[in-house]
């Protein structure tokens, strides 16, 4: 199962009133992550990549509306993706891979939100907003922080948060693991600076154990950003900030 998948499996209660989201992320391939280490020793030895000079967000969009037999507005899909141009890079290839077929299944979607829109009209139009933005990642990583923002007939739904972490070199979606080198360590520092989280915003922190390290998980040099799922947070929290410096140390 992708991660979105899973993600939007807990969030059925408040996502699917925006439009029976299916979302996707697409997991790198298992025989492409075998062959990591010598993509890295073959990508050291080329020129680094800039990515945020290379960025267009107006490739991989979508903006369309669904209107009635009278014109009037029932729905309204938005989505921009990131996507770096057309490049003999094998990294950005493969994370232009990746965004492109995650606008694919956001073309499924919208027209699942259109269906519904059709079949059961409403003075509110619905409207699915999918946005992200490239971070300002570490030496070695391609990071992108996106949300998730809908209104439904009873109006706006909390924000969801995704995030992606790349290999520079490579282009291939890393997971949590593939980003440590100590997961024990790792791990620890980042609950212990969860349950700080937790001490500020006023909510208990026994379900860190059962959530940490999260499946959205992203970070620029000074923040990482994880994703909660609706009705993680006691208090209704749907992103979790923590200072960069709790997992920095353990990055391989």
């Amino acid at each position: 199962m992708n991660k979105y998948a899973t993600k939007l499996a807990a969030l059925a209660l408040s996502v699917s009133l925006l439009s029976g989201c299916t979302l996707l992320h697409f997991d790198d391939p298992e025989e492409a992550r075998a062959d990591q280490e010598t993509l890295n020793n073959t990508a050291a030895q080329q020129e680094a990549v800039d990515y945020a000079a290379l960025l267009d967000s107006e490739h991989l969009q979508l903006d369309d509306l669904y209107k009635d037999d009278t014109g009037a507005v029932l729905a309204r899909y938005r989505v921009s993706l990131p996507w770096f141009g057309e490049s003999e890079d094998q990294a950005v290839q493969n994370i232009n891979a990746h965004y492109e077929e995650e606008l694919a299944a956001l073309k499924e979607d919208e027209e699942s939100l259109f269906a519904l829109a059709a079949e059961m009209p409403s003075a509110v139009v619905r409207e699915s907003v999918v946005e992200y933005q490239l971070l300002d990642a570490p030496e070695g990583y391609v990071c992108a922080l996106g949300t998730l923002n809908g209104v439904d007939t009873l109006g706006r739904s909390p924000t969801v948060w995704f995030g992606d972490v790349f290999s520079a070199s490579t282009g291939w979606l890393l997971r949590f693991d593939d980003l440590v080198e100590d997961r024990g360590a790792a791990m620890e520092s980042l609950t212990e600076a969860a349950k700080d989280w937790c001490a500020r915003h006023g909510c208990g922190d026994e379900w860190l154990a059962d959530f940490l390290p999260g499946e959205e998980l992203t970070f620029d040099r000074e923040t990482v950003w994880i994703g909660l799922p609706a009705g993680t947070a006691p208090n209704g929290e749907t992103v979790m900030e923590l200072p960069f410096g709790v997992l920095e140390p353990y990055l391989k």
